[in-house]
């Protein structure tokens, strides 16, 4: 039986495998989505492991706070009363989960605070470890989540493949945390995908936009932005953002940082880049590290890092 579910984003990937093997070096029984084997069924291994797991870590980062899988795969953790939440760096949960205090892994291991953090995760999940595995909505039952595309070669790095499942984790005790967990009524039955999430279907950049390939992995934000709205006009980008359009998600996320065809307005962009980030376009990672630099440098630098690992051009040459 699976002691810890984790569930994360894509590019949170290095962290999470360096948090999987600390876990894993006290003893815990760690499952997450490297074990997946090619030719499995991706939906029916997942819910087995999910279902029996005896705590669920979620990792919340600017990336999986907008990815429909990672919130999917935590309210399964939520139902069941495991969920343990974590964060590798300072960002709002999505509604629904932010009644649950998260450890705050940004310094780990490195920083005395850090190091505190994770000794309270091990301590959460040794007590969830050592309960009966609670009974409650099974991942069999609940509807399937929506594919998560991830758009290839015009943000840069983002590469196809199954869109990867991340842990949970929350440093409560175990009765803190049941208070939280009430029990849900059962949800249909949904049919499984028959295969894993794919690859997005970017529509028509050039025809909407009028921008090449090359100009959307290599041009500067304000000029990108700039670019698409000589072509079309912010609100077509607004409209085609609010049907999750992967590239006009990243030029809303751009014009509402920089004022660029509409007025400056950060909170909003915070919300859009991450939203872009996590659907595939690592240059919404990178404008939320440039926003944060004037006030909060460790939290840019880590956005930095993360776009730089997603294969955005322009963190790499901010990083270089």
């Amino acid at each position: 039986m699976t002691d810890v579910f984790v569930s994360y984003a894509r590019v949170d990937k290095p962290r999470v495998e360096k948090l999987a093997h600390a876990l894993e070096a006290r003893g815990l029984d760690i499952w997450w989505d490297h074990e997946l084997i090619a030719g499995e069924r991706y939906s029916e291994l997942i819910a087995q492991h999910l279902d029996s797991a005896k705590a669920v870590i979620v990792v919340w980062s600017a990336a999986s706070i907008g990815s429909e899988w990672v919130c999917d795969e935590a309210n399964v953790g939520k139902d069941r009363g495991v969920l343990v939440p974590v964060m590798f760096e300072r960002v709002k949960p999505p509604l629904g989960y932010r009644q649950f205090q998260s450890e705050n892994l940004a310094g780990w291991p490195d920083e005395p605070a850090g190091q505190a953090a994770f000794e309270r995760l091990v301590q959460a999940l040794e007590r969830l470890k050592g309960r009966p595995t609670p009974a409650g909505v099974s991942a069999a039952t609940r509807p399937a989540p929506k594919p998560q595309g991830l758009v290839s070669g015009l943000f840069g790095g983002a590469k196809k493949g199954p869109v990867p499942w991340a842990i949970a984790a929350v440093g409560l005790g175990g009765a803190t945390l049941l208070a939280f967990s009430l029990p849900r009524p059962a949800m249909e039955p949904a049919q499984p995908a028959e295969e894993p999430p794919g690859e997005a279907v970017l529509l028509g950049p050039e025809e909407r936009y009028g921008l090449s390939d090359a100009e959307i992995a290599g041009l500067e934000p304000v000029a990108l932005a700039r670019r698409a709205l000589d072509q079309s006009s912010f609100d077509v980008i607004e409209a085609a953002a609010a049907e999750r359009d992967t590239l006009s998600l990243a030029l809303l996320c751009i014009a509402r940082s920089y004022g660029v065809g509409t007025e400056a307005n950060v909170e909003s962009a915070q919300l859009t880049c991450a939203d872009a980030a996590a659907r595939g376009a690592p240059i919404g990672g990178y404008v939320q590290s440039v926003l944060a630099r004037p006030t909060d440098p460790a939290r840019a630098d880590a956005l930095l890092e993360t776009a730089v690992i997603a294969g955005d051009p322009r963190a790499q040459h901010d990083r270089a």
